[in-house]
């Protein structure tokens, strides 16, 4: 059985790779002791890996089956190949990643659950949905165990910060134009303020249309956005935390500072990092995303009090200077749509108290649901059986609970919930025991943002785009804590 150290932070014994400016050693440089080789075809991966990670919002796919559902038909029933699905499958099968070690329980434990959600799909109101549920989850977290065990974490994260802030753009552009094409390629439906079914912001000037980006519902890009910003946020701090520890070793004895290279590297960095800051969260803020926003502002104070047990001056500074930034932001979209956020924010109009009451119904469904079937409902087979309670209600009526532990509790049952945590015990008291004693700012800050997301919404575990949003953050948090410090010699 592996100890917790070895599975949460286990770098495999393989070549230094890769040198960058921003952290202290010899000559202001630092060489990070990556999970890769120096030949082309690991390299290669690395890339691959990246395209992937930026990929992540696309949402193209081939659709296989529709299942009808009250007289329409259920995107929660749909099966369809995603063209992110096939990159995954292609990446697995290129990296072939190693599975952790587990001893004969373990597996055990594993081939119980793995058999109980096989009957239980079976048994389910629709086991194609299931079935197809099973094995979409096998595939992403074979992929996020490939980002873990081939990953280079500094261009994986770029790379999704990269995406973050096209995606900024792109919902920026579409709540300006009140529009939202249709493509086939990009995966993404047409969308206007006055199409029946489009997620609006009512106010009494009219109704504004919320950014989707290349997602399928705002929330879900409000939620990518969000994990994106707390990525940039680290990277800011860890940009000035390096240049401190070149500063402490070296910097007083520099006679021109701005020749010296790191100097150069770390502003350019930090620029850089400012500048997606502002456009990320100026997408976040497009996309009136209460459950995003509330998470992010709770969460940043996480990491910030984090930072600030860690060094009190330095946490002091940076969080003026990115409060002060995100304030500019927030002044400069009140000044020209000041409506918008005021109506999410009171909720007093006819839309956001249909939403509201919307979600309190939905957790009288869910009791409803969970009396009829104490045993599980089967996986993605919540609104089938929603539907069979409540019949003759359009398509668009059977939503899920808008809480993504209750309703992977109701899809499991009583029983599937106490296989999962059996067969993961082990395991979930070694993450626990890293998350309370050795986990950084950045970890803690990710796992308390998904608890909150997913107590508010359910897409992480009822959306394609919500699986790929936790198990790829989750991989590259791990990945991050396979990086070993070591001065070039």
């Amino acid at each position: 059985m592996a100890s917790p150290d070895s599975w949460f932070s286990r770098a495999e014994p393989r070549t230094v790779s890769k040198v960058i400016g921003t952290g202290a050693g010899v000559n202001g440089k630092w060489r990070l002791g990556l999970n890769l080789n120096h030949d082309g075809t690991n390299r290669a991966k690395q890339w691959f890996l990246a395209v992937i990670i930026f990929l992540i919002p696309w949402q193209a796919q081939w659709i296989i089956f529709e299942q009808q559902l009250g007289g329409g038909v259920s995107e929660y029933l749909r099966i369809g190949l995603f063209a992110t699905d096939v990159l995954m499958l292609a990446a697995v099968l290129w990296c072939r990643p190693t599975l952790p070690s587990a001893d004969n329980r373990e597996r055990r434990a594993l081939l119980i659950l793995l058999g109980y959600l096989l009957v239980v799909s079976f048994l389910a109101g629709d086991p194609l949905a299931a079935f197809w549920k099973i094995g979409t989850i096998v595939l992403i977290v074979l992929f996020a165990l490939t980002v873990w065990r081939n990953g280079d974490h500094r261009l994986l994260v770029s790379a999704l910060i990269v995406s973050a802030v096209l995606q900024s753009l792109f919902g920026l552009w579409q709540v300006l134009r009140i529009y939202v094409p249709a493509s086939t390629l990009l995966g993404t439906s047409e969308q206007t303020a006055l199409r029946f079914g489009a997620s609006v912001v009512e106010t009494a000037s009219g109704r504004w249309l919320r950014a989707y980006g290349m997602f399928p519902h705002p929330n879900i890009l409000g939620g990518f956005l969000a994990a994106a910003l707390l990525f940039i946020i680290d990277r800011y701090f860890a940009a000035y935390e390096g240049f401190q520890e070149w500063w402490n070793k070296y910097g007083l004895g520099a006679k021109n500072l701005w020749r010296e290279k790191i100097v150069r590297q770390t502003a350019r960095e930090i620029a850089l990092t400012l500048a997606a800051f502002v456009i990320v969260l100026a997408g976040l803020v497009a996309t009136f995303s209460r459950s995003a926003l509330i998470a992010l502002v709770i969460v940043v104070i996480v990491y910030w009090a984090m930072k600030y047990h860690a060094n009190r001056i330095r946490a002091t500074v940076l969080g003026i200077k990115i409060i002060a930034v995100a304030f500019a932001v927030l002044f400069v979209w009140q000044m020209f749509l000041p409506e918008l956020w005021q109506a999410r924010v009171a909720n007093n109009t006819r839309l956001e108290n249909q939403s509201m009451s919307e979600r309190v119904q939905g957790y009288y469904d869910a009791w409803e649901v969970f009396q009829r079937y104490p045993l599980g409902t089967g996986l993605q087979n919540y609104t089938a059986a929603l539907a069979k309670i409540n019949p003759g209600q359009p398509s668009y009526i059977y939503q899920p609970v808008h809480n993504t532990f209750l309703l992977l509790f109701i899809e499991l049952g009583i029983f599937g919930m106490a296989v999962v945590f059996f067969a993961l015990r082990k395991r979930l008291k070694e993450f626990f025991n890293y998350l309370f004693n050795r986990a950084s700012p950045l970890t803690v800050a990710t796992f308390t943002m998904f608890i909150i997301i997913g107590l508010l919404d359910h897409y992480l575990w009822s959306l394609h785009g919500g699986l790929i949003m936790i198990c790829i953050t989750v991989a590259l948090l791990i990945c991050f804590y396979q990086v070993i410090a070591t001065p070039i010699a």
